[in-house]
């Protein structure tokens, strides 16, 4: 992750929109009260959203867990679709 301050991310925006965009860089703006902000692709919010989603509910991520768990020790059925 990048840290940047506000002036720097405001005279470089383009470059750091880019890198975002095109590197999925990510990237901290601290401003000058403290506070800080991440810029994140929207590509990659959303997946991070989603999982965060998917893994609220303890018993689904269990499910998940066990999928993923079985899947790396190829165990299951494989289904063409």
């Amino acid at each position: 992750m990048e840290k940047v301050s506000y002036s720097y991310a405001r005279q470089h925006l383009s470059t750091i929109l880019n890198q975002i965009t095109e590197d999925s860089e990510v990237f901290c703006v601290e401003r000058k009260n403290g506070k800080q902000v991440i810029m994140i692709d929207k590509d990659n919010y959303d997946s991070l959203f989603d999982t965060a989603y998917l893994l609220r509910s303890p018993a689904n991520a269990k499910e998940l867990f066990q999928g993923l768990d079985e899947a790396n020790k190829n165990i299951g059925v494989k289904i063409e679709l």
